[in-house]
């Protein structure tokens, strides 16, 4: 790393950066991963809880569960944006946990503080990367960095007065890959060594929990450099591109949306020609 001097503070240059090996289809999140949805979550006061349903056996206490479990990887490419739009109100928390789940096993991060924390988290790191990936204005990007960065950053000041735009938008990169590392850090995503059907050994990164699963698909979108898009069948946001499961020109983010779409492009269709086909009153 190289550091250089301007207005008496010091600036960290965010390259050169360390020299990694190119990724290759063998560093791979393992897709496979499940997790379980909690359909019968509630709030209580300020703490979102689940009724253990009374007189289960040992046996069926096992095979109870508050949902249905799922593979979020797999089965939502963009959870992390699902997440950060997620409203802060009790009532779009609920309606995140009881379609995608708890964040995590720990009864501390179930509080509505908490929720609003790792929501809002998420909301400041998407909008960091979006800013950087879509070209802002250097006014976007210093709002966006203002975000992320801490009160108590000893040099926030001299970062958010910084005007060469290239110098500006090194800077946040460099903070915005501080900022997911520490979440990734956080949120242990362990990595394991597994033998593939074809008795390769792969990379795998395997999620603890929903939150590291979101952190860890941002930050592969991010290395990636993936697009998002939103599914003209469900709304649902999705990634596109070279090394997800859909084309880069897709607008659906799977068949069954794809024929959803088709199906309410033809009923649309179907009600604008008979809304020409009607006669006006009074004609």
């Amino acid at each position: 790393m190289t550091q250089s001097r301007r207005n008496d503070y010091t600036v960290i240059r965010a390259y050169p950066l360390q020299q990694v090996k190119k990724l290759t289809n063998l560093d791979a999140i393992d897709a496979s991963w499940t997790w379980t949805t909690c359909e019968i979550a509630k709030w209580t006061s300020d703490e979102l809880s689940y009724d253990l349903p009374v007189g289960l056996t040992d046996e069926q206490f096992l095979e109870w569960s508050p949902g249905h479990d799922y593979q979020p990887l797999r089965e939502h490419t963009a959870l992390f944006i699902e997440f950060s739009r997620t409203p802060l109100s009790k009532a779009g928390i609920l309606k995140f946990a009881q379609t995608y789940g708890l964040l995590n096993h720990t009864a501390d991060s179930w509080t509505r503080q908490t929720w609003e924390r790792l929501i809002t988290d998420m909301r400041k790191a998407v909008a960091l990367w979006r800013a950087i990936d879509h070209g802002g204005t250097s006014d976007g990007l210093r709002r966006a960095l203002g975000q992320v960065l801490s009160p108590r950053f000893p040099y926030r000041k001299e970062r958010l007065m910084i005007t060469d735009r290239s110098e500006l938008l090194e800077v946040c990169k460099l903070h915005l890959k501080t900022f997911v590392n520490r979440r990734l850090e956080e949120h242990a995503t362990p990595a394991r060594l597994l033998i593939t059907s074809n008795a390769d050994f792969q990379l795998t990164f395997t999620p603890k929990d929903l939150l590291g699963a979101m952190w860890l698909q941002f930050a592969q979108t991010i290395a990636h450099d993936y697009n998002i898009k939103i599914c003209r069948g469900c709304g649902r946001p999705f990634q596109t591109g070279a090394g997800t499961n859909r084309r880069a020109d897709a607008t659906t983010c799977r068949d069954s949306c794809r024929q959803r779409a088709y199906r309410n492009q033809q009923k649309l269709q179907a009600t604008s020609a008979r809304s020409l086909q009607t006669p006006k009153a009074g004609r």
